[in-house]
């Protein structure tokens, strides 16, 4: 499994990249096992800016 965990050094390397945002307009959820929703489906928009520099 991949480690999730939001460190300053994570930050930081994204961020040299550019910066967005995610916004999310609306979702569906189901039950799942152990109390744990399951996203059926998801709207959202995003806007990026940056990137690198060629």
């Amino acid at each position: 499994m991949m480690d999730a965990a939001v460190t300053q050094e994570k930050i930081a390397a994204v961020t040299g990249f550019g910066y967005g945002t995610l916004e999310i307009g609306d979702y569906g959820l189901e039950e799942g096992e152990g109390g744990c929703s399951i996203i059926n489906w998801l709207t959202f928009s995003v806007q990026i800016e940056g990137g690198y520099d060629l």
